[in-house]
């Protein structure tokens, strides 16, 4: 293992893939994710772990790897996953780059057969796969409904919700180095503006395989519903600004529609009757035709009701 800017790795023919990890206090849990970097059968990578100033013992864990040079340990001052990714990134020499979360893990052919297609059709930019979620002890959950994936250009769907899990994706480094890689402004959801801001000129490319686990656990940052519907409306807002010849007006009032829709639900199951209210209304107010949102505002106007009976 090399520590801070150290280049490492090994002469190989084949594409060298950056990994990039950030962890915040992982400890527990990091040296999963490392080990299912390394079982990965595809060899010419390297790992870049960067450590958003944790308190819990976490570089004293990583010096166990010190005898790979392939992985790469770096610390900064606490400042979001956001810019410990870019961190990664910038220390990144691969064609590829890659993210995985530090409580999440890789199946062992993920690298392999992603690369392979990247390979094999140099007109993707972003291929990424499916998931299967496992419980706090690495336990794998039972299957539940996906969002359906799409491959090609993507704008269009990514605007109806992010379906693209940052943890089984692969991007061509000069893609995201281009687009001055994730904004750092965002403290959760910086994925989904990452894909949006990619999404206007990018190629996706689905490949339905399973390659990752996604532990649900109750204190991950996907759990903040404020925080998501806050990133989420600014990512979308950020889009249609900055395409204004891609995004006709009637797709705009649709688009915003559905964020008020989702998060009007979200926020009356929380019991926050006049928030979800209020969004709902917003929904109705982009697309008073669509029966969808009436559906929405006569349901959470009913849960106050059904909570009192």
């Amino acid at each position: 293992m090399t520590d801070h800017n150290s280049a490492g790795g090994r002469a190989e023919t084949q594409p060298l893939v950056s990994v990039v990890i950030p962890t915040f206090n992982r400890a527990h849990i990091l040296e999963e994710a490392v080990n299912s970097v390394i079982a990965q059968d595809y060899l010419h990578w390297e790992l870049h772990i960067v450590d958003d100033g944790s308190t819990d013992g976490t570089r004293e864990l990583v010096e166990q790897f010190r005898g790979d040079e392939r992985i790469h340990y770096h610390w900064q001052e606490n400042a979001g996953q956001a810019t410990a990714r870019n961190h990664g990134v910038s220390q990144a020499r691969g064609d590829y780059i890659a993210f995985l979360d530090s409580d999440d893990r890789w199946l062992p052919h993920k690298l392999r057969v992603q690369v392979q297609c990247l390979v094999e059709d140099p007109q993707i930019d972003v291929i990424y796969g499916d998931v299967e979620r496992i419980d706090a002890d690495g336990n794998r959950l039972p299957d539940r409904p996906t969002l359906p994936r799409y491959s090609g250009t993507v704008w269009r769907q990514l605007l109806v919700d992010n379906f693209i899990p940052l943890i089984t994706s692969m991007v061509r480094s000069e893609t995201i180095k281009q687009a001055g890689g994730l904004d750092t402004s965002f403290r959760c959801a910086d994925d989904y503006n990452l894909w949006l801001r990619l999404s206007a000129t990018a190629v996706f490319k689905h490949l339905p395989d399973v390659v990752a686990q996604y532990r649900v656990e109750g204190d991950r940052i996907s759990n903040n519903l404020d925080g998501r519907y806050e990133s989420n409306l600014r990512s979308v807002q950020g889009f249609i600004e900055a395409n204004p010849n891609l995004v006709s007006k009637q797709i705009e009032r649709e688009t915003y529609a559905r964020i008020y829709q989702f998060y009007a639900y979200g926020y009356a199951l929380r019991g926050e009757f006049w928030k979800s209210v209020g969004l709902a209304s917003q929904a109705l107010g982009k697309a008073p035709f669509a029966p969808k949102n009436w559906k929405i505002l006569l349901a959470v106007l009913a849960r106050p009701v059904r909570q009192l009976a």
